[in-house]
């Protein structure tokens, strides 16, 4: 086991390098960023971020699956959860992700959800996931005259969902992140507060993805736990 956690370590800060090089010279789709005057995703502080952020997610999903290596259920999980980490970064830096690399983690979450069954069902049903999220927040922010969450983070759900491999599962998922957004929030409203900036509070902008991925990694391990908790509290 010792061996394959060395591999799983040196091959994320490989990947992790890859990305950042990917993302600072590689032309992603500039029109979805509004008021971006650097094309550059990622400086030095950002890449060094993603690199420890990478490393520890790569080690709790390795002692979770005894470092399987050689399951193709471990790649396709880790591949999945670096797209999701590389997105978060980005959204956190500009508040949107490039849609390649987002359709890319999605793909890549729907060969993830094929192996239980075929590629084309797996499609479906991230495809059905998807539309009803579209369908459910562009009604919302219809009635509510509000932007609720971009067309990033939707595609991330649908990432969510072919790991989790459940709609009740993806739900408690949102719900967690949604729960972490709260406590965010609250403790930046507490900070503004404190140092009298109140004005500050309003101005404050939520990155969804950071979140969702957080959601997704605390429900694999406890989703079940919180469902079978939430059944006995209804």
């Amino acid at each position: 086991m010792l061996i394959n956690a060395i591999i799983v370590n040196v091959s994320t800060i490989i990947l992790s390098l890859f990305l950042i090089q990917y993302m600072n010279t590689v032309p992603f789709e500039i029109s979805l960023f509004k008021n971006i005057k650097n094309k550059k995703f990622f400086f030095r502080r950002h890449g060094v971020y993603l690199i420890i952020t990478s490393l520890i997610i790569m080690n709790i999903l390795g002692w979770a699956l005894n470092y399987n290596i050689e399951s193709k259920e471990y790649i396709l999980l880790s591949l999945v959860f670096m797209g999701l980490i590389s997105l978060s970064f980005i959204d956190i830096r500009h508040f949107a992700v490039p849609q390649s690399m987002n359709m890319g983690t999605l793909f890549i979450a729907m060969y993830y959800l094929s192996l239980k069954n075929s590629f084309f069902i797996a499609f479906v049903d991230v495809a059905t996931v998807i539309g009803a999220l579209i369908i459910i927040v562009y009604s919302l922010e219809a009635i509510r005259d509000k932007f609720l969450m971009g067309e990033g983070d939707l595609i991330a759900m649908g990432s969510m969902f072919a790991i989790l491999q459940d709609y009740k599962l993806l739900m408690v998922a949102v719900f967690v992140s949604s729960v972490v957004v709260a406590i965010t929030l609250l403790s930046y409203a507490l900070k503004c507060l404190i140092e009298n900036k109140k004005e500050d509070i309003q101005k404050f902008k939520v990155p969804f993805i950071p979140y969702l991925t957080v959601g997704t990694l605390i429900t694999i391990f406890y989703g079940n736990i919180i469902l079978e908790y939430w059944v006995k509290f209804q």
